[in-house]
């Protein structure tokens, strides 16, 4: 979606001069380039259709849940291979048809896949999982005005389910549309617009954001709506800015890395934010903090043992010095005496002749 947005930019011109025809195609290719991220879906493997949060912010952040998802995919078409064996048996229970439906679209068996949703449909209606899971596919399609209508639909049965996040992802079919008709929105725009002045007017970390909420959305929200498209960018960048806000510093920090990485609408600005951040999370990072003062601690022990060294060793060459001068001197007096003696006895024996 952002290199999309980098590309509409340099063709403002041609946007403003067809905007009918243009914006239409640059719509589906925005939309369709956004929905190549990594989705995930409601089924035994993914999320449930529950209103709790299903997303700790530290494994998101840090790629486990990546990690994870990669993991599950080296079996998908061993396990739908034997679903497919399964399924005039187990056909009548809702659990298997939602997870064949699942695999079916995950190993582009797009016609079972839907056979299985609309079934699931026909029996319940109000299946929001199901709803979802369309919602997901219609937009990894490149259908997004059908997918709106699935996520609305289910929406309206269950508002909260994962504390929010399907309405950040509402947000985000919005903020595809807005770009796609005018290539400068994004300029001075985020994905939830009413972050948007907070983000403009930023000042310094670790106080660059105004105090209060930036938007309605919890941060559980924009975590879960992150975990289901982890490859967009533009949803890292909102994380980010909300950890921030909550001074979570290091989260703040990877989320901003991957928001760059993956090439937000506001990479130009926020690459020297995302300075600032980083040094900010050094100096207040327990850990760098304790591992700085170890190693200061043991270049000083170094330093007092070579100095202790040093300091033995000069004083050694000093006392040396001092007792080889000490030395020649004594052998001078003693010297001086064998010859003062020696003159004596010649004095001595001169006046002994003369006698």
């Amino acid at each position: 979606m952002n290199t999309a947005w980098r590309a509409f930019h340099c063709y403002g011109e041609l946007i403003r001069n067809h905007r009918a025809i243009v914006v239409g195609i640059l719509s589906l290719i925005i939309l369709f380039l956004g929905a190549r991220v990594q989705s995930q879906f409601y089924w035994s493997e993914g999320f449930q259709p529950t209103d709790a949060p299903q997303t700790n912010l530290r494994k998101l952040v840090y790629g486990e849940y990546e990690q994870e998802e990669k993991e599950k995919r080296r079996f998908d078409t061993k396990e739908l291979t034997e679903m497919e064996r399964q399924k005039s048996v187990n056909a009548g229970d809702p659990e298997f048809l939602r997870d064949y439906a699942v695999r079916s679209f995950l190993q582009a068996k797009d016609p079972q896949a839907e056979a299985s949703w609309q079934e699931l449909l026909r029996r319940n209606p109000g299946d929001v999982g199901t709803l979802l899971n369309l919602s997901t596919a219609r937009m990894m399609r490149g259908r997004p005005a059908e997918a709106e209508q699935y996520l609305q639909r289910a929406l309206a049965l269950r508002p909260d389910i994962r504390a929010g996040a399907e309405q950040v992802r509402l947000r985000m079919l919005d903020f595809n549309k807005l770009i796609a008709g005018d290539g400068e929105f994004g300029r001075n725009h985020v994905l939830l617009d009413e972050m948007s002045q907070a983000w403009v007017g930023r000042g310094e970390p670790p106080n660059a954001f105004p105090k209060g909420d930036l938007t309605t959305h919890s941060l559980e929200a924009v975590g879960g709506f992150v975990h289901a498209f982890p490859h967009y960018a533009d949803g890292w960048f909102t994380l980010g800015m909300m950890l921030e806000h909550d001074r979570q510093w290091d989260l703040a920090r990877q989320a901003y890395q991957k928001a760059l990485k993956l090439g937000s609408t506001q990479s130009v600005p926020l690459k020297k934010h995302f300075e600032k951040i980083r040094e900010l999370n050094q100096s207040r990072n327990p850990a760098l903090v304790a591992g700085k003062t170890m190693v200061s601690l043991i270049i000083l022990v170094i330093t007092l043992v070579v100095l202790r060294f040093v300091f033995r060793l000069v004083g050694a060459m000093i006392r040396d010095r001092s007792e080889v001068k000490q030395l020649r001197k004594n052998e001078i007096e003693k010297e001086l005496r064998r010859m003062r003696a020696k003159e004596w006895d010649r004095l001595k024996r001169g006046d002994d002749d003369d006698g």
